[in-house]
């Protein structure tokens, strides 16, 4: 973030369980990238993830697989931001909302 608010980039790494046996649900954590950025102007993204298969149960995609758990990190993010920063949660999002 620089000093007027603006988000000038978002690092993104994290671990997603499969469950066991079946690749279907890796569309969910490639949903999560695809969409992560909602609706904010974010000049600069990098994305990786790591799937892992064990013994739990497996991971189904579903309608609109992946795209809340995008929304929730990016949002969650942007509260932080806001905070370290001192300025109100709405305020920032305003900055860097796509028009």
């Amino acid at each position: 973030m620089d000093s007027s608010g603006l988000i000038l980039g978002v690092w993104d790494k994290f671990l997603h369980d499969a469950g066991a046996y079946a690749p279907y649900g890796l569309t969910v954590p490639i949903n999560s990238q695809c969409t992560l950025l909602g609706p904010y102007h974010v000049p600069n993204y990098y994305s990786e993830f790591d799937a892992v298969f064990t013994n739990l149960p497996i991971v189904t995609p579903y309608r609109g697989a992946g795209r809340q758990h995008g929304v929730f990190v990016m949002e969650r993010l942007l509260d932080m931001a806001a905070r370290k920063r001192g300025i109100d949660r709405a305020e920032i999002r305003r900055k860097i909302l796509l028009a």
